[in-house]
């Protein structure tokens, strides 16, 4: 009866329900605040903006596969907006920026011995903090001539490291804090080939000649990203620009009282209208990415 009565300037009750999730990932860069190239018309050409519709019935979830995608598109863009420029990622910590590629060193996921169902790693350089100084910057092939893996021990040894026998390949369950020589996992994962290994996403950004780093680990709320991301919502808010989506079913005031708490799970139709009420000015995104410019 109130979706039939409500006037011109009222807000309709809606029926409660999930609704459509949306996920919108863009870049930020500092100069012209969104990351895009404009013709003489000052009309958008190109843009990095990538949005998905997850869900059981909708697009995949955000993963590796598709930052990565989005970062190979978002470079050019740079580049071409910012002839002989240095572009600086700045990412916080996710499972999916932090993800490795299928051949990175990981010496907890290497068997004692050859072969056997452990995954083939990348050749590598031997570090200069080995402690056999004579093998020091030589290359290694962490595979065999049969093409098999190579196993904890053979990399070891080839390292010039001497392995007591009794020593375990890995600790169980988990190696002691602190500890330096407990096993063979852990001897290898000190070296700095495999303590120093690159996310993928680092890989890529670094090997198209710019910069990657990542905040650090801390409370969510902190996170600077998410500082800008629920400014935007703030403001979007206090427009008074009443949310209609699916669940919303309170007036503007009750709204903002209930959101702004800093809560992390905020209305995803609320962000959209955000992002399409300001992406005319300063635009950020809820993708957990940044972009700054270092001059070349």
């Amino acid at each position: 009866m109130y979706l039939k009565r409500a006037g011109p300037d009222q807000q309709k009750l809606m029926k409660k329900g999930r609704g459509r999730l949306i996920h919108v990932s863009d870049f930020v860069e500092e100069e012209n605040r969104q990351l895009v190239i404009h013709n003489g018309d000052g009309n958008v050409l190109k843009d990095a903006r990538c949005i998905t519709f997850p869900g059981a019935s909708g697009d995949a979830w955000w993963d590796q596969a598709q930052l990565l995608t989005q970062v190979n598109k978002a470079i050019p863009i740079f580049e071409e907006a910012h002839p002989e420029c240095v572009a600086l990622f700045v990412f916080d910590q996710s499972s999916a920026h932090a993800s490795l590629a299928p051949d990175a060193l990981r010496a907890f996921d290497m068997n004692k011995g050859n072969g056997g169902k452990q995954r083939k790693q990348k050749d590598t350089t031997i570090p200069m903090n080995n402690p056999c100084h004579r093998f020091c910057g030589k290359p290694q092939k962490l595979t065999t001539e049969t093409g098999e893996a190579k196993g904890l021990q053979q990399t070891l040894e080839e390292r010039g490291f001497t392995l007591d026998k009794k020593m375990k390949s890995k600790c169980s369950p988990v190696c002691v804090f602190e500890s330096e020589g407990c096993c063979m996992a852990r001897l290898l994962s000190k070296q700095d080939d495999f303590r120093l290994q690159k996310s993928l996403l680092e890989e890529t950004i670094t090997g198209r000649g710019h910069l990657c780093t990542f905040l650090p680990k801390f409370h969510c709320e902190l996170n600077p990203i998410e500082m800008v991301c629920f400014y935007f919502m703030y403001c979007y808010l206090i427009l008074n620009v009443y949310s209609i989506g699916a669940g919303a079913n309170t007036g503007t005031d009750k709204f903002i009282r209930r959101h702004l708490q800093m809560q992390r799970a905020l209305h995803a139709n609320v962000w959209m209208g955000a992002q399409l009420m300001l992406s005319g000015g300063f635009s950020t995104v809820h993708g957990n990415s940044c972009w700054l410019i270092v001059r070349g």
